[in-house]
């Protein structure tokens, strides 16, 4: 497990655009997406599937927007855990909606 002086490098490096530092962040939190993914989607039909595409734009909506500066405030490892998982549920509640409308 990375230390937080690391994770404060990547936030860094994510802000200048440096791709390594997001294949770090990917490294370290994915997992973790990917387990409050799947409690999120409990009950959808094809909660497998939903899972990886969840955190996969949830990953990309954060790295877009970090490279964009929107923010500008984030400087380390809980503020990014927040950050990440905030995203993710929210990519989620909408997976959720989109399968429950077209029910």
């Amino acid at each position: 497990m990375a230390n937080s002086g690391s994770v404060s490098r990547w936030i860094k490096k994510l802000k200048r655009g440096e791709s390594i530092a997001a294949t770090h962040v990917w490294d370290r939190y994915h997992d973790n997406l990917l387990r409050l993914a799947r409690r999120r989607l409990i009950g959808a039909s094809r909660r497998v599937a939903f899972e990886e595409d969840v955190v996969c734009t949830a990953f990309q909506s954060f790295f877009r927007r970090a490279r964009e500066g929107q923010f500008p405030e984030l400087a380390g490892r809980d503020e990014l855990w927040a950050l990440l998982s905030t995203i993710t549920h929210r990519k989620a509640v909408n997976v959720l909606r989109v399968e429950q409308s077209q029910k």
